[in-house]
């Protein structure tokens, strides 16, 4: 009678209906009967939150949906584990947020076939040891809203860099290599926002006065943009107050100038007089202090 009375009813309306229900609540849908096994195997599941990762010796691979583990598997079984649970527990999976936590994951192809059937929001992406590939512009493109790269031990090239079809928020988790300072504004001027990690000297400029017209493109963006930098000595930091006329203020506080967060936090080497015992400041540019 159940397999009747749910085959009479449209396939759309059955989905809508098992969307919401939790991994653990498909599970015990599934056994129900042939038909809702069907009905689960096609509808989307949704989330807050997705996370692929490894464990630290690379050999553990899981999936987490929000607090529960959707799967977990060794590195040699990830291709049979993951489509075959896709296949039976979901068509697409939707969520707010998407944590990637290796750039291994892009280098396996079952695990790209099951992001193909994601759909999310807000995307972030942990990379270390390995350069870009395509597969992370994909991912860039698919995301709804705010991108977020965590890079370690490599930095992107400026072709890179220019591939990037979307504003993307850069957290360095190291030094970047000197490069020129065109290359450093172009980077800016696409839209991108640059973040250093730790009060880690992550930048050296070949003049202040480039800084300056780093401040002047973010301040200008029509685009919620951040840059953040540390300076990387107390001349350079007592240069870049005269260019900018900007005021001392209290340690990491900010100006809002319009939609726009401007950092410019400076880790003092040596105190530059009239600076007494302070060991970070904070600059902010401000377009009508000119």
């Amino acid at each position: 009678f159940l397999q009747k009375f749910i085959a009479d009813l449209p396939i759309e309306l059955l989905r809508k209906i098992f969307e919401p229900l939790s991994v653990q609540d498909r599970l015990s849908v599934r056994l129900t009967c042939s038909a809702l096994e069907e009905v689960i195997a096609t509808s989307n599941l949704a989330g807050e939150r997705m996370e692929l990762q490894y464990n630290y010796e690379s050999t553990m691979f899981r999936v987490m949906l929000d607090r529960f583990e959707l799967f977990g598997c060794t590195i040699g079984t990830v291709s049979q584990r993951t489509l075959q649970w896709r296949m039976r527990m979901a068509g697409k999976i939707r969520v707010q947020w998407l944590i990637i936590r290796t750039v291994r994951l892009i280098d396996l192809r079952v695990v790209n076939e099951f992001l193909d059937a994601c759909i999310f929001d807000k995307l972030t992406v942990h990379i270390s040891h390995r350069g870009l590939c395509t597969r992370i512009y994909d991912l860039i493109a698919k995301a709804n809203k705010d991108v977020e790269l965590y890079i370690r031990y490599i930095m992107p090239t400026q072709k890179q860099f220019m591939a990037f079809s979307r504003p993307v928020t850069f957290h360095f988790f190291r030094k970047w290599k000197p490069v020129k300072d065109e290359h450093f504004l172009n980077v800016l001027r696409m839209g991108h926002s640059i973040v250093s990690k730790d009060s880690a000297v992550f930048i050296k400029l070949r003049s202040e006065e480039t800084l300056v017209e780093a401040i002047k493109i973010v301040s200008a963006a029509n685009v919620a943009q951040t840059l953040h930098i540390d300076c990387i000595d107390s001349d350079s930091l007592q240069r870049l107050i005269r260019l900018t006329n900007a005021k001392k203020i209290e340690p990491l506080k900010h100006y809002h100038i319009h939609h726009t967060y401007v950092y410019l936090r400076a880790r003092i080497i040596q105190n530059p007089p009239g600076y007494g015992d302070l060991r970070v400041s904070s600059l902010a540019y401000d377009r009508q202090q000119k």
